[in-house]
């Protein structure tokens, strides 16, 4: 099974980002879209790996505190790939990193790359031009109170994910 875990965006939040990729595609962007089930935050990528108690037991071990998350930047990188960003927040940095290393102290491979906080909203994007879209509104506010293990499976044009479990904020 392919995994990963990820924050996934609150119904409210995942509209205002189809709004903001609405927007762009009337400006001529075209791409890819992630359809909203799909719009969500990787903390850690797991990839091929079968044993998702053992996933779990790893990553049930960590204390987390909620905390606010807004996304309110965008950009394309250099392999067309559509990211809105979040503003910098330690507690979602802090929550990666416990991630990371709960899964690697448990024998768990997970990808090294340093964390680069982001949710894809379009992958093959083209048509940007030299206009900067300033006059799209970028703030999305919601509260993280839960991460969940995911499993992704490849289509033959997208890919699927199902939720696995879910760690909520236990007080």
């Amino acid at each position: 099974m392919r995994l990963f875990i990820a924050i996934m965006l609150p119904e409210e939040a995942g509209k205002k980002i189809l709004k903001f990729a609405d927007e762009l595609k009337r400006k001529g962007v075209t791409g890819r879209f992630v359809p909203l089930e799909n719009l969500h935050l990787t903390l850690a990528f797991i990839g091929e790996y079968n044993d998702i108690n053992h996933v779990a037991e790893a990553v049930n071990t960590i204390d987390f505190e909620p905390f606010s998350l807004r996304l309110n930047d965008w950009t394309v990188d250099r392999k067309g790939i559509l990211k809105v960003i979040p503003e910098g927040n330690e507690a979602l940095v802090r929550l990666a990193e416990s991630i990371r290393t709960a899964l690697i102290s448990n024998g768990i491979y997970c990808d090294s790359r340093s964390f680069a906080p982001h949710v894809t909203v379009s992958r093959r994007t083209i048509g940007f031009t030299d206009l900067k879209y300033t006059d799209i509104d970028m703030d999305i506010d919601f509260d993280v109170e839960m991460f969940s293990l995911m499993q992704s499976v490849q289509g033959q044009y997208n890919s699927s994910y199902t939720r696995i479990c879910s760690f909520v904020y236990d007080k």
